[in-house]
């Protein structure tokens, strides 16, 4: 798939706030299958990720887009709680949500 069809795609699910499972490519190059919770993509000076909430290891995992072989959004939504949320991600990741809000 095209990463602007992939990224598309992506969107979709997020504001759909449906499940997804995604196979990927894993660092490894094993297949892997995971149940996520799509919560946003990021660009980072090269490659593009997915950011989700994994239920198989209760975290946060970023998965890049160009090694996500498939994904398929489910029928089941999803509903955040506190920890699982973006905000928390990027608090996790050291980002003052609210400074990258007002663009500092």
């Amino acid at each position: 798939m095209r990463r602007a069809d992939r990224l598309f795609q992506i969107v979709q699910l997020i504001r759909g706030r449906r499940l997804t499972t995604a196979q990927w490519l894993a660092q490894r190059l094993e297949v892997s299958e995971r149940t996520v919770w799509p919560l946003d993509s990021f660009f980072w000076g090269a490659v593009w990720t997915l950011v989700a909430w994994c239920e198989k290891r209760q975290a946060f995992r970023s998965f890049r887009l160009d090694r996500i072989q498939s994904m398929t959004g489910l029928t089941e939504t999803f509903k955040l709680s506190d920890g699982q949320r973006l905000m928390d991600y990027l608090r996790q990741q050291g980002v003052d949500p609210q400074a990258l809000a007002e663009g500092r």
